[in-house]
C-alpha cells in the first residue's frame, strides 16, 4: 500500500525548499504560508515574500520588520492595522525615501514624523508643503543632517532670507552651499560659515574664497582646508601656523618654506610626530652657520652633533625632541628618515646623526635599532 508522508515531513520538504529560493513559497500550501519559520526565512531573502504570507503572519511585526528590512516597500503588504503603524512606516521611510508614497496623510502632517524623515533624507522637505516654508521647522532640521542638504530642499524665500541662512550656517556651515548666490557673496554669511565649518570655504564666492581673512577664519576651524587655499596663502606663515595648529596634516598642504619654518614645524609636530613625514631636509639650509654646524660634526669624526656650534643641529633636536614627547615611538621610523636624509645631505656621519638623536630621546641603541628597521632599506639608499 503506498504511504504518503505525514504534512510535518511536508513542511519541512516546503521550508527547504524555500531557503533555496523564497519563490517556492509560491507553490506551497496554506500550512506552510501559515508557518512562520518558513515565511521569515522567505522574507529574509525578499522582502516581498510577505504577499505570499497569510493574514496571521502579515499582522505579525517581527515577521513585517525582517520583510521591510531587506524591502522597505514591504509595508504595502502588510496588515491594515500595520500599513499606518508610524513606527513601522518611519523605519520604512528612513530605510528607503521611496516608502514615503505609502505614509498616510495624517502621519505626513505630524511634524515630529516629518521631522526624524527629512533628517533622514533631505530631498523629502521639498514635498512637504507647508514645512519647507517654516523656518523654524527647517533650522531644526539642519540641525539633524550633518550633510548640510536640507537648505538646498527649502522654500526658494527662505534660501534668499540672509536671517534664516545665517542662523542655518551657523548650526551647519555647509548650508552655504545651498544659499542664494547672492548670501554667498555675503561677507558676514560666508564668515559665520566658514567659522563652524572650514570646508564651506568651497562654497564661498570666489572674491571671498582666496581672502585672506576667510582663510584664516576656514582653516582655523578645520586646519586641512589649507589645501584649498592659493598658493600665497599657503605660503602666509600666519595661516599656515593656523592650520596646522588646528589639524597637523595641514603641513603637507603648507609651502616648501613654510615646511621648513621652524615655528611651523614645532607646532605641527606637538600635535603629532607624524607630521615629520611632511618636513624636507631642507630646513638646515635656513642659515649659514647651520650648514657649518654640520659640516663641523662632520669633520670631528662621529662626535655628538650638538657639540657644533649653529642654529641648525639644534633646530633638528628641538623638532624631534617635541615630535618624539608628542607620540613616542609611533613615529620614530619617520624621524629616523629625516636624520638620516640629512646626513646624506650634509655628509655627516651617520654615527654622529643617530648619536644625537639618541641624546635628544634618552633611548638606547638597541631601541633606535629596532625603530629604525622598518625603514632601513630606504635609509641605507639615502646615506
Amino acid at each position: 500500500m503506498r504511504m504518503f508522508p505525514s504534512p510535518p515531513f511536508s513542511l519541512q520538504v516546503v521550508h527547504a525548499a524555500v531557503r533555496q529560493s523564497w519563490q517556492s513559497l509560491k507553490h506551497a500550501g496554506k500550512e506552510a504560508r501559515s508557518h512562520r519559520q518558513t515565511v521569515l526565512a522567505a522574507c529574509a531573502q525578499n522582502g516581498s515574500a510577505l504577499a505570499l504570507a497569510s493574514p496571521e503572519l502579515r499582522a505579525d511585526r517581527r515577521v513585517v520588520e525582517l520583510a521591510m528590512s531587506r524591502d522597505p516597500d514591504a509595508i504595502r503588504h502588510a496588515a491594515p492595522e500595520l500599513q499606518h503603524d508610524a513606527e513601522l512606516l518611519l523605519l520604512a521611510v528612513k530605510r528607503d525615501a521611496a516608502a514615503w508614497d505609502c505614509v498616510p496623510r495624517a502621519l505626513r502632517n505630524d511634524r515630529d514624523f516629518v521631522l526624524q524623515a527629512v533628517q533622514a533624507h533631505p530631498e523629502l522637505l521639498a514635498r512637504q508643503a507647508p514645512w519647507h516654508e517654516d523656518v523654524a521647522f527647517v533650522l531644526e532640521c539642519v540641525a539633524g543632517d550633518e550633510s548640510g542638504q536640507v537648505l538646498a530642499h527649502a522654500s526658494a524665500d527662505l534660501r534668499a532670507d540672509k536671517l534664516t541662512v545665517m542662523q542655518a550656517v551657523q548650526i551647519n556651515g555647509l548650508s552655504l552651499a545651498h544659499a542664494a548666490p547672492a548670501l554667498r557673496a555675503d561677507r558676514d554669511v560666508v564668515l559665520e560659515a566658514v567659522s563652524a565649518n572650514g570646508w564651506a570655504l568651497e562654497f564661498a564666492h570666489p572674491s571671498l574664497g582666496t581672502e585672506r581673512g576667510m582663510v584664516l577664519a576656514a582653516v582655523k576651524a578645520d586646519g586641512r582646508v589649507l589645501q584649498k587655499a592659493p598658493a600665497n596663502l599657503r605660503d602666509d606663515g600666519e595661516v599656515v601656523l593656523a592650520a596646522v595648529s588646528s589639524d597637523w596634516r595641514a603641513l603637507e598642504h603648507a609651502s616648501s618654506a613654510q615646511q621648513s619654518n621652524k615655528t611651523v614645524v614645532m607646532a605641527a609636530v606637538a600635535r603629532s610626530g607624524l607630521a615629520l613625514q611632511f618636513v624636507p631636509v631642507r630646513p638646515l639650509e635656513l642659515s649659514e652657520p647651520a650648514s657649518e654646524a654640520c659640516r663641523a660634526a662632520a669633520a670631528g669624526g662621529g662626535r655628538e652633533v650638538d657639540e657644533a656650534q649653529g642654529g641648525g643641529s639644534r633646530w633638528l633636536r628641538e623638532v624631534l625632541h617635541v615630535a618624539r614627547c608628542s607620540c613616542c615611538w609611533a613615529c620614530v621610523a619617520c624621524m629616523c628618515q629625516l636624520a638620516l636624509g640629512a646626513c646624506m645631505r650634509y655628509t655627516i656621519s651617520m654615527h654622529a646623526c643617530m648619536h644625537a638623536y639618541i641624546r635628544t630621546c634618552k633611548c638606547t641603541w638597541q631601541d633606535l635599532e629596532v625603530a629604525l628597521e622598518a625603514c632601513m632599506q630606504n635609509a641605507l639608499t639615502l646615506c
